[in-house]
């Protein structure tokens, strides 16, 4: 499974599901491109979601760009621990981002 794997300035890394990323993306494709009627909301949706899972510059691209870190710290998961207080809502646009494969 890939991860996005985000690093705030407190070196804490959090990994993020890339699905919860493309998933939000392809729901706000699918939502503009359907009500433009340029198709059917779930054939665009599935095509922006296979699209946004392939693409690791589109998803750090959306993720920094279109959310913020309320949208995924519920499913972010903690790899590194050093203890120093941040706001990670402030940072998160500019937060250190990359793609990983991890083992489950």
């Amino acid at each position: 499974m890939k991860y996005l794997i985000v690093e705030f300035s407190d070196r804490k890394r959090y990994a993020i599901p890339i699905e919860l990323i493309a998933k939000h993306r392809a729901k706000y494709y699918a939502k503009k491109d359907s009500e433009r009627g340029l198709g059917r909301y779930d054939i665009i949706y599935a095509e922006e979601l296979a699209y946004a899972m392939d693409d690791d510059y589109e998803l750090i691209d959306w993720a920094s760009n279109n959310m913020n870190w309320k949208d995924v710290k519920d499913r972010a998961a903690l790899l590194e621990t050093k203890i120093e207080p941040t706001d990670y809502d402030k940072e998160w646009a500019n937060a250190k981002m990359e793609i990983a494969e991890l083992s489950e």
